[in-house]
């Protein structure tokens, strides 16, 4: 019995060390850690944005319209950059967070017709190329396509 007292007082002592030793400080990611990214777009946003409080273009536009997009593109590198603009969906993920690709996996596409299927952008807009450390306004054209109504 005192055997047993002691192998389990001594395998506490070794799982309670073992832990204090590998103890490690870890920190998240700061604000600073900014300088790490090449580049910034910031949405300037048109009188066609429904919340204005969004990071991202929110807008109310008639089938058929076009809109004009603005924006400031920053390059924060110390070299030249090439960066292609595009439209995507955006969508909902299973944590809650907000996602903007191309395709949506698994959405039922019979509920409405997905953003990148009635809004185009001209191919000729989709490249901005940026000097070092330059910082630009550019404007691009948005269509919304005509599509009948769903739902």
């Amino acid at each position: 019995m005192k055997k047993l007292i002691t192998q389990l007082l001594l395998g506490t002592l070794l799982v309670v060390g073992g832990l204090t030793a590998t103890n490690q400080q870890v920190q998240a990611a700061t604000s600073s850690d900014a300088s790490n990214t090449d580049f910034e777009v910031i949405p300037l946003k048109p009188g066609t944005q429904v919340d204005t409080t969004k990071n991202y273009y929110d807008l109310k536009i008639k089938p058929g319209e076009t809109e004009t997009l603005q924006m400031q593109v920053k390059n924060y590198a110390d070299h030249k950059i090439t960066i292609y603009a595009g439209l995507g969906n955006a969508f909902t993920q299973n944590g809650g967070d907000m996602s903007f690709k191309t395709t949506a996996p698994d959405v039922d596409s019979s509920v409405s017709p997905s953003f990148t299927s009635i809004a185009t952008m001209p191919k000729k807009y989709q490249k901005i190329e940026l000097a070092a450390r330059e910082g630009k306004n550019i404007t691009r054209p948005l269509r919304c396509q005509k599509v009948a109504n769903v739902g």
